[in-house]
Protein backbone atom coordinates (compact mmCIF):
# COMPACT_ATOMS: atom_id res chain seq x y z
CA UNK A 1 0.00 0.00 0.00
CA UNK A 2 1.71 3.32 -1.03
CA UNK A 3 1.81 5.78 0.99
CA UNK A 4 0.75 4.02 4.16
CA UNK A 5 1.62 5.31 7.73
CA UNK A 6 0.90 3.45 10.90
CA UNK A 7 -0.81 5.46 13.01
CA UNK A 8 1.92 4.76 15.77
CA UNK A 9 4.66 6.49 13.92
CA UNK A 10 2.96 9.47 14.52
CA UNK A 11 2.14 8.63 17.79
CA UNK A 12 5.97 8.07 18.63
CA UNK A 13 7.55 11.56 16.92
CA UNK A 14 4.49 13.16 18.97
CA UNK A 15 6.00 11.78 22.23
CA UNK A 16 2.46 10.45 22.83
CA UNK A 17 3.96 6.68 22.33
CA UNK A 18 6.40 7.35 25.00
CA UNK A 19 4.12 9.23 27.49
CA UNK A 20 1.61 6.11 26.81
CA UNK A 21 4.68 3.46 27.72
CA UNK A 22 5.68 5.52 30.97
CA UNK A 23 2.13 5.36 32.07
CA UNK A 24 1.87 1.52 31.28
CA UNK A 25 5.00 0.91 33.74
CA UNK A 26 3.70 3.11 36.44
CA UNK A 27 0.57 1.16 36.31
CA UNK A 28 3.09 -2.27 36.78
CA UNK A 29 4.01 -0.43 40.13
CA UNK A 30 0.41 0.43 42.05
CA UNK A 31 -1.55 -2.40 43.60
CA UNK A 32 -2.49 -4.61 40.20
CA UNK A 33 -6.56 -4.73 40.43
CA UNK A 34 -7.45 -5.12 37.05
CA UNK A 35 -6.84 -9.01 36.85
CA UNK A 36 -9.73 -10.38 37.93
CA UNK A 37 -8.26 -12.57 41.29
CA UNK A 38 -7.72 -9.34 42.39
CA UNK A 39 -3.41 -10.30 43.65
CA UNK A 40 -2.32 -6.62 44.08
CA UNK A 41 0.97 -7.52 43.62
CA UNK A 42 3.84 -4.80 42.52
CA UNK A 43 4.54 -6.46 38.84
CA UNK A 44 6.97 -3.50 38.17
CA UNK A 45 9.24 -4.84 41.41
CA UNK A 46 8.56 -8.88 39.71
CA UNK A 47 6.45 -9.69 42.57
CA UNK A 48 4.73 -12.73 41.31
CA UNK A 49 0.68 -12.96 41.32
CA UNK A 50 -1.56 -15.76 41.33
CA UNK A 51 -0.96 -16.67 38.37
CA UNK A 52 2.89 -16.86 38.70
CA UNK A 53 4.11 -14.17 36.57
CA UNK A 54 5.42 -10.82 37.71
CA UNK A 55 6.97 -8.45 35.24
CA UNK A 56 7.52 -10.38 32.32
CA UNK A 57 4.61 -13.08 31.62
CA UNK A 58 4.71 -15.30 29.33
CA UNK A 59 1.22 -15.67 27.99
CA UNK A 60 -0.45 -15.74 31.10
CA UNK A 61 -3.83 -14.31 29.65
CA UNK A 62 -4.20 -11.62 32.42
CA UNK A 63 -1.48 -9.80 31.13
CA UNK A 64 1.51 -9.13 29.30
CA UNK A 65 4.15 -6.44 29.47
CA UNK A 66 7.91 -6.62 27.96
CA UNK A 67 10.71 -4.41 28.78
CA UNK A 68 10.38 -1.77 26.12
CA UNK A 69 13.93 -3.22 25.05
CA UNK A 70 12.47 -6.42 24.29
CA UNK A 71 9.50 -4.79 21.58
CA UNK A 72 11.14 -1.29 20.78
CA UNK A 73 14.67 -0.17 18.53
CA UNK A 74 16.49 2.93 20.50
CA UNK A 75 14.06 5.29 18.17
CA UNK A 76 10.54 3.47 20.12
CA UNK A 77 9.89 1.60 16.80
CA UNK A 78 8.89 -2.08 17.10
CA UNK A 79 11.44 -3.91 16.05
CA UNK A 80 9.70 -6.75 14.09
CA UNK A 81 5.73 -5.51 13.99
CA UNK A 82 3.07 -5.83 15.58
CA UNK A 83 0.45 -8.42 16.49
CA UNK A 84 -2.64 -7.39 18.85
CA UNK A 85 -4.08 -10.28 20.62
CA UNK A 86 -7.76 -9.97 21.82
CA UNK A 87 -9.32 -12.51 24.24
CA UNK A 88 -13.30 -12.30 23.21
CA UNK A 89 -15.00 -11.99 26.59
CA UNK A 90 -18.71 -13.91 26.99
CA UNK A 91 -21.27 -11.07 27.50
CA UNK A 92 -18.89 -7.81 26.23
CA UNK A 93 -18.89 -7.97 22.29
CA UNK A 94 -19.38 -4.30 23.08
CA UNK A 95 -15.98 -4.18 24.54
CA UNK A 96 -14.61 -5.99 21.62
CA UNK A 97 -16.05 -3.19 18.92
CA UNK A 98 -14.28 -0.73 21.37
CA UNK A 99 -11.17 -2.36 20.84
CA UNK A 100 -11.00 -3.08 17.29
CA UNK A 101 -12.15 0.20 16.54
CA UNK A 102 -9.55 1.78 18.71
CA UNK A 103 -7.40 -0.99 16.35
CA UNK A 104 -8.26 0.22 13.39
CA UNK A 105 -8.27 4.10 14.12
CA UNK A 106 -5.28 4.09 16.08
CA UNK A 107 -2.78 1.19 14.47
CA UNK A 108 -4.00 1.18 11.34
CA UNK A 109 -6.37 -1.65 9.06
CA UNK A 110 -2.80 -3.71 8.17
CA UNK A 111 -2.41 -4.38 12.03
CA UNK A 112 -2.43 -8.13 12.41
CA UNK A 113 -5.43 -9.22 14.86
CA UNK A 114 -5.57 -12.37 16.36
CA UNK A 115 -9.36 -12.95 17.98
CA UNK A 116 -9.02 -15.58 20.39
CA UNK A 117 -12.32 -16.75 21.54
CA UNK A 118 -10.52 -19.64 24.11
CA UNK A 119 -11.74 -17.85 27.37
CA UNK A 120 -12.29 -20.18 30.12
CA UNK A 121 -13.94 -19.25 33.60
CA UNK A 122 -11.51 -20.03 36.39
CA UNK A 123 -10.49 -18.63 39.50
CA UNK A 124 -13.26 -16.41 41.06
CA UNK A 125 -14.99 -16.08 38.15
CA UNK A 126 -18.24 -17.58 39.81
CA UNK A 127 -18.51 -13.96 41.75
CA UNK A 128 -19.02 -12.47 38.24
CA UNK A 129 -21.61 -14.08 36.72
CA UNK A 130 -21.63 -12.47 33.52
CA UNK A 131 -17.83 -13.98 33.12
CA UNK A 132 -18.69 -17.27 34.66
CA UNK A 133 -19.18 -19.20 31.19
CA UNK A 134 -17.47 -19.05 27.61
CA UNK A 135 -18.26 -16.85 24.92
CA UNK A 136 -20.92 -18.25 22.85
CA UNK A 137 -20.57 -18.90 18.93
CA UNK A 138 -22.44 -16.36 17.82
CA UNK A 139 -20.36 -13.78 20.08
CA UNK A 140 -17.80 -14.59 18.61
CA UNK A 141 -18.81 -14.53 14.90
CA UNK A 142 -20.08 -10.84 15.97
CA UNK A 143 -16.22 -10.17 16.46
CA UNK A 144 -15.25 -11.20 13.51
CA UNK A 145 -18.19 -9.12 11.52
CA UNK A 146 -17.33 -6.42 13.37
CA UNK A 147 -13.34 -6.80 12.28
CA UNK A 148 -14.22 -7.14 8.96
CA UNK A 149 -16.47 -4.05 8.82
CA UNK A 150 -13.94 -2.20 10.40
CA UNK A 151 -11.70 -2.74 7.83
CA UNK A 152 -9.19 -4.69 9.35
CA UNK A 153 -7.82 -7.10 6.81
CA UNK A 154 -4.89 -9.46 8.61
CA UNK A 155 -7.09 -11.41 10.98
CA UNK A 156 -5.72 -14.61 12.36
CA UNK A 157 -7.58 -16.92 9.93
CA UNK A 158 -7.08 -20.15 12.02
CA UNK A 159 -8.84 -18.14 14.98
CA UNK A 160 -12.10 -17.34 12.29
CA UNK A 161 -12.17 -20.88 11.21
CA UNK A 162 -12.26 -22.60 14.78
CA UNK A 163 -15.03 -19.84 15.64
CA UNK A 164 -16.96 -20.16 12.44
CA UNK A 165 -16.49 -24.54 13.45
CA UNK A 166 -18.02 -24.00 16.94
CA UNK A 167 -20.91 -21.77 15.87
Amino acid sequence: MTGYEPHYLELHRSGELDRRARTALELLGTPYRVCPRECSVDRLADERGLCKNGRRWRGSGTIFFSGRSALLDDEGLARRGLIVRHLVMPGLVEETAAVLRFVADELGPETYVNLMGQYYPAGRSERYEEIHRRPYPEELAAAFEIADRLGLRRLDQRSRERAHAAA
